[in-house]
């Protein structure tokens, strides 16, 4: 009997990630896509499932003013060519995910050059986040 067919054991639970929207994936599940390049030829995220996946911190890459997320336009051409309809950003360095849909980048993104090449932002209002959630002990020791 292999790993995948072998019974539960006690305590485990079999996860249906089929039935769970996109962005609620784990990450393990989003391993493996299509990698997505910038226009530098730099790979910068994967699509999988329809999602384009992009891992990176806030701190460094997230646009301040306004308040937004960048993307190459290059990148973004790719991804929905490679048959993404979501965007996920996970920000390394929080655990936060933040997710929109693909054409709401294309519909309320802005346009900009700050010298990395052509970009879309879309600002974070737009964004639906999801906060990672710490995992609290126990005063007495159990589970």
């Amino acid at each position: 009997m292999n790993k995948r067919n072998a019974p539960l054991t006690t305590g485990q639970r079999k996860t249906h990630y089929k039935n769970l929207p996109y962005y609620l994936l784990p990450l393990s599940k989003c391993q493996g896509g299509i990698p997505i390049f910038a226009g530098n030829g730099r790979v910068v995220g994967e699509v999988k499932g329809g999602v384009f996946l992009k891992k990176l911190k806030a701190s460094k890459h997230f646009l301040q003013k306004p308040p937004a997320i960048c993307f190459d336009v290059v990148s973004l051409e790719q991804a929905e060519k490679a048959g993404a309809i979501y965007v996920r950003i996970i920000d390394i360095e929080t655990g936060k995910t933040y997710h929109a849909p693909l054409r709401l980048v294309w519909q309320k993104g802005f346009a900009l050059d700050r010298g990395h090449g052509r970009q879309i932002g879309l600002a974070l209002n737009y964004w639906q986040l999801k906060e990672k959630k710490e995992r609290q002990l126990s005063l007495f020791g159990g589970e």
